[in-house]
């Protein structure tokens, strides 16, 4: 009997690859889907050794309706990790809001229409789960917080993270609406991560490196960071989400149609909050030839309420953030344009 089959949106990036690579250790059949023919040949070559375990097809665009025509029909779960990252553009309804959310409304429809697909689990983040304002004071970070936002996709974002932010909000809702007005049959997961670290799989040398893990590296060469102190490993993201396809609906009272969710079952992962001054004094003291000028940041509170993902997802003992800053920093050192960059 062939081993079940996962769908991956945005394979080539820097957790779809984890979630290839965890999904296939787990024993799962994947198919990721990736924007470019050469993202597709270096996947083919990284994970060569699953053989026809592992596929990867050509998706140009994520957000046309036939977007995925002829790719899901022997699917049985998604993984839609697929979503753009902050950029320089300022043009924020076509580079941010409208990726995020037809990206996200395009895989939903054409999984509507496969009746064997079991589940969807959508990689959302943290920031959808909070008002662009912020949470009022002594309210901790949780899921339900969802409840109290309202945005248009004309509101008028003051800068790329904000519009990230945003995008990421109604990307959300926009999977709120599906699930309340098409009842599918599949069941619905959303994975809300805070920043995430860890060793880049696709990484090859240190110019490369980006992303998240690029703020981070930044983040320490300042001497205040404004760079948020809630984070996640990779590693613990992809755990996320393979605990997510064993997940019963018995188990989780969201995942009723008539829940605050709508049936959505939704889940904060982070580790707890970090002093950015501690983890400078840390980076200096093991990795003194990357150091850090961090001092003097003030200390910012902050309430994480990560109850269910423990209870009842079942994702405990995260990495702390010494882990996924020494993955970071020592898979740098091993480049060799590392010691250049000194």
């Amino acid at each position: 009997m062939a081993a079940e089959l996962v769908f991956i949106t945005g394979a080539a990036g820097f957790l779809g690859a984890h979630l290839v690579n965890e999904t296939l250790k787990a024993g799962y059949r994947v198919r990721g889907s990736v924007r470019k023919e050469a993202q597709a040949k270096q996947l083919e070559t990284y994970f060569s050794p699953y053989g026809s375990m592992a596929e990867f097809v050509i998706v140009p665009d994520i957000t046309k309706e036939e977007a995925y025509d002829g790719l899901l029909g022997d699917v049985d779960y998604i993984f839609h990790s697929a979503s753009p990252l902050p950029s320089g553009s300022n043009d924020w309804k076509k580079d941010y809001v409208q990726p995020a959310v037809l990206g996200t409304t395009t895989i939903l429809d054409a999984a509507l229409k496969v009746p064997r697909i079991k589940r969807v689990i959508i990689t959302s983040s943290i920031v959808a789960l909070r008002p662009l304002e912020g949470l009022p004071p002594n309210v901790p970070e949780r899921e339900i917080n969802a409840t109290t936002i309202t945005l248009s996709p004309d509101y008028p974002f003051a800068n790329p993270s904000q519009a990230y932010a945003g995008s990421k909000i109604l990307a959300d809702q926009a999977t709120t609406k599906f699930m309340k007005t098409k009842t599918p049959k599949f069941s619905l997961v959303t994975i809300h991560p805070s920043f995430i670290y860890g060793r880049n799989l696709l990484q090859s040398s240190f110019s490369e490196l980006s992303g998240t893990n690029g703020y981070l590296w930044r983040a320490l060469q300042d001497h205040k960071p404004t760079h948020s102190n809630l984070s996640i490993h990779v590693l613990d993201v992809a755990s996320a989400h393979l605990l997510a396809l064993k997940l019963m609906p018995e188990s989780d009272p969201d995942m009723h149609l008539n829940s605050w969710s709508g049936g959505i079952a939704k889940f904060l992962v982070s580790a707890q909050p970090y002093d950015w001054n501690e983890l400078g004094e840390f980076v200096r003291e093991k990795y003194p030839q990357v150091g850090s000028n961090i001092e003097g940041w003030e200390v910012k509170k902050a309430a994480l309420d990560t109850g269910r993902a423990e209870e009842i997802l079942g994702l405990k003992r995260l990495r702390t953030i010494e882990e996924m800053v020494s993955d970071v920093i020592e898979q740098q050192m091993e480049f060799d344009d590392f010691l250049e960059s000194l």
